[in-house]
């Protein structure tokens, strides 16, 4: 009776054996899909990085066009006021000019 004991226990331990293997198989091919996903998201975060660099790029090269029509508006403004303030000079000098003609009319009559 004891062998046939110690040979169900062997029967039991070596068939206990064969779940772990199975198990430790199963977990094995779980840790090489885990491997296989981590890898990918790797190579996302990789091209997302990519993507974030050039796209901080294209902000400074936006950044830098916004500073350039901020510069090219305030020269044109510049141009702008010096241009109306000849005019309203001119404008002044033209009524100074009527004024003197209007009383050289007025002086000949």
């Amino acid at each position: 009776m004891t062998v046939n004991r110690n040979t169900a226990s062997l029967k039991e331990v070596e068939k206990d054996i064969d779940e772990i293997q199975e198990d430790l198989e199963e977990i094995q091919e779980d840790v090489e899909e885990i491997q296989e996903d981590i890898d990918e998201i790797q190579e996302d975060v990789e091209e997302i990085q990519e993507d974030v660099e050039e796209i901080q790029e294209d902000v400074e090269d936006i950044q830098e066009d916004v500073e350039d029509i901020s510069e090219e508006d305030e020269e044109e403004e510049s141009e702008a006021d010096k241009t109306l303030k000849y005019i309203e000079k001119m404008e002044a000098q033209m009524q100074l000019l009527l004024k003197e003609i209007s009383d050289l009319k007025n002086h000949k009559k």
